[in-house]
C-alpha cells in the first residue's frame, strides 16, 4: 500500500482516504464507500488503524457511531460531514439530491452531531426507527445530538416529531427549528421549503421537546438555542424575552417574533405553539382592543425595520387575536390599517389549548450577542452519563524540511499524492 511504504520509506505517519472524498460545509471532508471505508492511519513499523470518515476529526466520530444500522431494512443510516442522515432505503433522484444538499450546505460542527430525518419527496421516517438508532448511539456523543426534521412527518393529524421521540425516548430531546447551515457567520438555522431549498434564517434555532403524557395535546416546544432579534433598545429579561419599553417585550418564538405587554397575556400557550411558516416569518403584536394594537403594532413595525434585510423581506404583521395555529399558514401577506380596521378587536379569539411548559432558568446571556442557549433538564436522555471526547484529531500538512524524522501526519489525496 502506498500509504504504508510511504510512512515506512520517510519514518512519518500518513493519513490516507479509502474511498470516495466528499467535500463538505467549511471545508470538511468525508470519505465513504461503505462501511470499512474512512480515513486510514499509516505509521511506520506498526499496522494500518482506521480513524474514521470525516476530517477534521470532530468531538463525537467513532467507529460505534459509523457502524449504526437500524433494524428496519426499509431505513439506512447514511454518514454525512456533519452527523448523521436517517432516511429511506434505496437510490432515487430525490435521494441524491438530499445527499449532495446534506453534504455541501448543512454546518460541519465539531461539538453538535446532527442527525437528519428523512427528506423531501421521500417517504416520511418513523419516530419508531428513529428511536431504534438513539439508543444505539455512543453514550459519550448523547449530549451533543441535535435532529433536523428534514422530511415529512409520517402522518398528519398525530402527535409532532419532537414529541413522539421524546415519548419513544422517555427524555428530553432537541431539534433544530429548520436546517443547520455552514455561513460566513458561522452555523446559521434556516426553515426549508416543501422542495428542500431554505427559506428564511430563524430566530428560534433550537426547540426542546419533552415526554408527554398525551404527545397530541402537548404544549409548545420550548425555545433553547435562540437568535437576538437586532435593533436598539432591546434587553434581554428572560429566556428569549427582550424588553422593548418597560411594558412592551419581544419574545422569541416559533414563528417569528411576539411583541406582547411585559406582564403576559392569556393566549401565550397558542402563539408559542404555531410553528415556522417555511416561506414567511411573522411577527405577531397582541391585538386585544383597538389601543393595545395600534401600540403593539407601532412597535411591531420598529422591530420589523430593524431586523435583517432577507428576513424582513419575508415577514407579515399579524395581529394576534387573528392567529390560528391550524390557519397561520394562511395568510400571505401583511395586514393593512384598512384590515385592522375591520376586525371585531372587542372579542379576543378564544382557543383551548394546553398551557405552555415553564422556560428552565436561564444561566445568563451569550457573550455572542447573536446566539443565546438555555440549560437542559438534568434528566435529558442525551445528557445521562455523557463524557466528551478530549480534543479532535488533528491532521496538517508540514513543510517539506520537515518531512524526516517526525511523527506529524501528512494528509494524501486519492490518487496518493502529498497535499
Amino acid at each position: 500500500m502506498t500509504g504504508q511504504w510511504l510512512s515506512t520509506r520517510l519514518k512519518r505517519t500518513f493519513v490516507v482516504p479509502d474511498g470516495v472524498v466528499s467535500l463538505g460545509a467549511g471545508g470538511s471532508l468525508l470519505v465513504h464507500s461503505g462501511p470499512n471505508s474512512g480515513w486510514v492511519r499509516f505509521r511506520p513499523g506498526r499496522a494500518p488503524r482506521l480513524e474514521g470518515k470525516r476530517f477534521p476529526k470532530p468531538q463525537w466520530e467513532s467507529a460505534e457511531l459509523n457502524g449504526i444500522e437500524t433494524g428496519n431494512p426499509a431505513v439506512v443510516t447514511e454518514p454525512l460531514p456533519g452527523g448523521l442522515w436517517i432516511r429511506p432505503g434505496g437510490e432515487t433522484e430525490a435521494v441524491a439530491l438530499s445527499r449532495s444538499r446534506l453534504i455541501s450546505g448543512m454546518a460541519f460542527q465539531p461539538e453538535v452531531l446532527s442527525i437528519v430525518v428523512g427528506g423531501p419527496d421521500l417517504p416520511p421516517v418513523a419516530p419508531a426507527d428513529v428511536a431504534e438508532v438513539c439508543r444505539l448511539l455512543p453514550v459519550a456523543c448523547r449530549a451533543q445530538v441535535r435532529f433536523v426534521e428534514y422530511g415529512p412527518s409520517p402522518a398528519t393529524g398525530v402527535a409532532t416529531f419532537g414529541h413522539s421521540l421524546a415519548n419513544l425516548l422517555g427524555g428530553d430531546i432537541v431539534c433544530y427549528g429548520g436546517m443547520p447551515i455552514h455561513t460566513a457567520a458561522g452555523c446559521e438555522v434556516f426553515t426549508v421549503r416543501p422542495d428542500g431549498t431554505l427559506g428564511w434564517n430563524m430566530f428560534a434555532q433550537q426547540l426542546v421537546y419533552r415526554p408527554q403524557a398525551t404527545p397530541i395535546l402537548a404544549g409548545a416546544p420550548e425555545v433553547y438555542g435562540y437568535r437576538r432579534p437586532a435593533g436598539d433598545g432591546l434587553t434581554e429579561v428572560a429566556p428569549a424575552v427582550y424588553a422593548r419599553e418597560p411594558d412592551v417585550v419581544v419574545e422569541v418564538v416559533r414563528s417569528g417574533l411576539w411583541v406582547r405587554p411585559a406582564n403576559g397575556v392569556a393566549n401565550a400557550g397558542r402563539i408559542r405553539s404555531i410553528p415556522a411558516d417555511p416561506l414567511a416569518h411573522f411577527i405577531t403584536f397582541e391585538a386585544a382592543d383597538v389601543e393595545q394594537a395600534g401600540r403593539m403594532r407601532a412597535v411591531a413595525e420598529d422591530v420589523l425595520a430593524q431586523i435583517d434585510p432577507p428576513t424582513r423581506d419575508v415577514t407579515r404583521l399579524v395581529p394576534a387575536t387573528t392567529v390560528h395555529s391550524a390557519r397561520v399558514k394562511d395568510i400571505s401577506r401583511e395586514l393593512t390599517e384598512t384590515d385592522l380596521a375591520a376586525l371585531d378587536l372587542s372579542v379576543p379569539t378564544t382557543v383551548v389549548a394546553s398551557p405552555a411548559l415553564p422556560l428552565p432558568e436561564a444561566p445568563g446571556v451569550s457573550e455572542d450577542p447573536e446566539i443565546s442557549e438555555i440549560d437542559l433538564a438534568e434528566d435529558n436522555f442525551f445528557a445521562e452519563n455523557a463524557t466528551v471526547v478530549d480534543s479532535p484529531l488533528t491532521l496538517t500538512r508540514m513543510p517539506s524540511e520537515d518531512l524526516v524524522a517526525s511523527d506529524q501526519p501528512v494528509i494524501l489525496d486519492g490518487g496518493g499524492r502529498l497535499r
